[in-house]
């Protein structure tokens, strides 16, 4: 019990530190529950980084997976919500990287991105992009959080933005699969695939960031109305 607490406080200080709420007035629109695969290469046939687990899909509501498009618009996946059924695996090992950071227990891992006024993912027609902010983390089951920033979290300055495009969409124009991927574009990114990593510490009711460097940490989403 005490390790899934300090899990959840550990999440809990992250979210409230990083993660945006919504402003005020901001447009409210359906949850969208997701069908998510973490792709073996991106689009350039570069090997992940952040990579599946081999066990397929990751289906909201399925495995103690939670994935969404949130009313507020933007992308929420906890691969171990509800159960620790699926995981997700990360490898710093890619030529020019840093040294890897200390090693730890990957435990409730999940991504989110960051919440815009102005813009929901729900909302894009096919073939429209956008940059946006997106952190991928977990905890060590303790008090230790880890963020992979792009352009989102603690210690992202020099990260790529992740790129989220609807590549697919219903008679009506709804989208109905998207991609998200750090992938170079020459207007977002320049320098794809780069993650600003950073372990959070959280001790007596206090957080200190300890910043690991820039990390290249290639990923590729293919994300899906369910």
């Amino acid at each position: 019990m005490k390790k899934y607490l300090s899990v959840a406080l550990s999440l809990l200080l992250f979210a409230c530190l990083f993660v945006n709420t919504a402003a005020s007035g901001q447009k409210f629109v359906p949850a969208v529950p997701l069908r998510v695969t973490i792709e073996a290469t991106d689009s350039t046939a570069t090997a992940c980084r952040i990579c599946n687990d081999g066990l397929g899909e990751y289906v909201d509501g399925v495995d103690g997976v939670t994935a969404s498009l949130t009313k507020n618009g933007y992308l929420s996946i906890g691969f171990q919500s509800r159960a620790t059924l699926r995981t997700v695996n990360f490898d710093y090992f890619f030529p020019g990287n840093p040294s890897p950071p200390p090693v730890l227990p990957v435990v409730a891992p999940y991504v989110t991105s960051q919440v815009y006024q102005d813009f929901n993912l729900q909302d894009m027609v096919l073939g429209a992009t956008r940059c946006i902010g997106l952190g991928w983390g977990y905890t060590n089951g303790d008090n230790i959080t880890r963020n992979h920033g792009f352009q989102f979290g603690p210690h992202v300055g020099g990260s790529s933005y992740a790129i989220a495009t609807c590549t697919a969409a219903a008679s009506n124009g709804q989208c109905t699969q998207w991609t998200v991927e750090p992938r170079q574009d020459g207007v977002c990114n320049t320098n794809p695939s780069v993650a600003g990593v950073n372990d959070r510490i959280a001790a007596r009711g206090k957080a200190t960031d300890n910043d690991r460097g820039l990390y290249k940490m290639p990923f590729k989403l293919t994300i899906n109305r369910k």
